[in-house]
């Protein structure tokens, strides 16, 4: 799986379910002009006890 991929997976499952969350690392800042070396992305996500069970649900639908 090519990582625009898994970022396009994770991303649709976060807000498929409402989770907060923003996306960060090179892979944002090549996006934004500003080339980097590295191919990263960091994603920060708001997860209260509610969300950490429908994420996994979520994660266990798409198999």
């Amino acid at each position: 799986m090519s990582q625009q991929s898994l970022l396009r997976d994770v991303v649709g499952a976060l807000e498929r379910v409402g989770v907060g969350y923003i996306v960060s690392g090179s892979i944002i800042s090549s996006l934004q002009g500003e080339p980097r070396s590295t191919h990263d992305a960091d994603i920060v996500v708001s997860v209260a006890d509610l969300y950490a069970r429908l994420l996994a649900d979520a994660g266990e639908a798409e198999e």
